[in-house]
């Protein structure tokens, strides 16, 4: 059968449309998910999010890239671990210029394309002007500010 599953694998719901889904012991299944993909899939779009990172999200991203929470507090300027503890639970969120330098972590760790940079750029209400170009490069992706 070919349908819609919600997966809830990474700490938040994922739609997957048009997937072939099987029963197992009653319960649908979906028997051919690339979890590497999937998980990438995800990045990428919580590069885009348009609402504030939820614990969950920040807890997917510290654990794909393998970030104890010491290292995550460290890489990002966190007070204490239980800042982290408590975003991680919902309890507080991460300020903005924190938020903003893990998505710009996440892009600078996957593979770079125009759609997430144009997703990336789209979170500032105003793009600065004037001045000084400044050429943002990753591979065949070039974006001028």
């Amino acid at each position: 059968m070919i349908g819609e599953y919600i997966y809830r694998g990474l700490g938040f719901p994922i739609k997957l449309e048009s997937v072939e889904i099987i029963k197992v012991r009653g319960v649908d299944v979906p028997p051919n998910i690339n979890f590497n993909k999937l998980m990438k899939v995800a990045l990428a779009h919580l590069v885009g999010y348009k609402t504030k990172l939820r614990g969950s999200h920040i807890f997917f991203i510290r654990s794909y890239f393998e970030l104890s929470l010491e290292e995550f507090i460290k890489k990002f300027h966190l007070q204490s671990v239980n800042e982290l503890k408590n975003v991680e639970n919902d309890k507080s969120t991460l300020n903005w210029a924190v938020e903003k330098n893990l998505r710009l972590y996440i892009l600078t760790k996957i593979n770079l394309s125009n759609e997430l940079l144009e997703s990336y750029l789209d979170l500032f209400e105003e793009r600065p002007t004037g001045g000084e170009e400044v050429i943002f490069s990753q591979g065949e992706c070039k974006y001028v500010v």
